[in-house]
């Protein structure tokens, strides 16, 4: 069979392929790939604990993300790391060819550990490094809307001996009707759930939290109460390890 013969009965099948989606255009899979990130450790090791923001490229806004390459089922954000492989993954909308991700993890040696990684492409497994080199760390709360005002546990605690130095709050808008977010500890760990920030109120959005630096005397549940805010967000706990938190 000719070179030129073999082409004309490839177009048949081309044309087929573009009517029914399943190429964008000549010789190009479809828009939809797959967007992968793995969380490692010093020695490569895959950690398998903690979650991963997917931003909007070069924005601080979530992006919306997929679970499948059809796009018909949205996958929650952040997403929560494989407990085997330390991975994130997810579908981007068509069209979107890098997204921006800050990853951290929630628990064992590396907790507290975040990182951000910028323009993250369609391709294989992306290897995200961790390091557990001291310094500080940075608890990142994800705080979905709510319209229970309820004290709700994140599942990290921060050990006696840790040392708050800063934290911030922010909320896709800012609260209504007096609706604002709170973070701090569970009331029978250390304080009062707005102990550490008393939230983003009626007209902000963001929030630098007046923290009063200070050492933990006692071990304590980060928390958070949406008061009712009609918009989730995040908090971030910023600290600096005691001698009873070292990895």
């Amino acid at each position: 069979m000719t070179r030129s013969f073999r082409s004309l009965l490839m177009i048949p099948l081309v044309a087929l392929l573009l009517a029914g989606g399943l190429l964008t255009d000549l010789g190009v899979a479809e828009a939809q790939a797959r967007f992968q990130v793995q969380a490692v450790g010093d020695n490569g090791e895959a950690l398998t604990s903690g979650r991963c923001r997917v931003l909007n490229a070069g924005l601080q806004t979530d992006a919306t993300i997929y679970t499948a390459g059809d796009l018909g089922t949205a996958a929650t954000n952040p997403l929560t790391l494989d407990t085997t492989l330390g991975t994130c993954s997810w579908f981007g909308v068509s069209g979107t060819d890098t997204y921006d991700v800050i990853m951290w993890t929630t628990s064992g040696p590396y907790q507290g550990k975040v990182v951000r990684v910028d323009a993250v492409t369609r391709q294989s497994i992306k290897r995200v490094p961790f390091s557990r080199a001291i310094g500080m760390l940075a608890y990142v709360v994800a705080i979905p809307a709510s319209a229970n005002a309820a004290t709700v546990s994140s599942g990290i605690t921060l050990p006696a001996g840790t040392m708050l130095a800063y934290a911030t709050l922010e909320t896709v808008t800012a609260g209504t009707s007096g609706a604002k977010t709170l973070i701090g500890f569970m009331p029978t760990g250390h304080g009062a759930i707005n102990s550490i920030c008393n939230g983003t109120a009626d007209a902000v959005a963001t929030v630098d939290c007046q923290l009063t630096p200070g050492i933990m005397n006692n071990s304590g549940v980060l928390a958070y109460s949406t008061q009712g805010h009609s918009n989730g967000g995040y908090g971030v706990i910023y600290v600096l390890p005691g001698a009873l938190n070292q990895p």
